[in-house]
């Protein structure tokens, strides 16, 4: 089966949330790991296609493709995550959280210079968590409600 056709935005939050449980949805960084693993099941960095499937506003995925752009991490379209993503997993920890850390604009490549990022939570409000805290309901505890 092609790895694209199994993943869909619950499979990716229960995937992310059970592999980093100390970050959570409520975590802005969360919404930041949602959007680069998206972009890497879905070998796609098309902000429209990011913001829909991940309920995220286009003007955080903006802000977010800028700076993996500017960091040389989608290059004409194209992610190359093989150094953190391989069959479905994340395979180095490590490298995910650089380049997460990449797509908030708070870490540097080095052909990047720092004042061409974009902080991406000032770009757009991040409100899916909610969209995200209800797709992992009763997967480890019992939802509180929804806000």
């Amino acid at each position: 089966m092609n790895s694209r056709m199994k993943w869909n935005l619950q499979r990716v939050v229960k995937y992310l949330d059970q592999t980093y449980p100390q970050v959570g949805p409520e975590c802005p960084f969360f919404a930041l790991q949602v959007v680069l693993f998206a972009a890497a099941v879905l070998q796609n960095t098309d902000v429209g296609d990011l913001s829909e499937f991940t309920g995220c506003s286009k003007d955080f995925v903006v802000a977010v493709a800028r700076n993996m752009r500017n960091n040389n991490l989608w290059v004409d379209g194209k992610y190359d995550c093989s150094q953190w993503y391989r069959n479905g997993e994340i395979t180095d920890h490590y490298r995910f959280c650089e380049e997460t850390q990449a797509a908030e604009g708070s870490l540097w490549f080095s052909s990047l210079e720092e004042n061409a990022t974009v902080d991406p939570f000032s770009a757009g409000n991040v409100t899916c968590h909610p969209l995200w805290e209800s797709l992992i309901c009763g997967m480890k505890k019992p939802c509180e409600s929804v806000r």
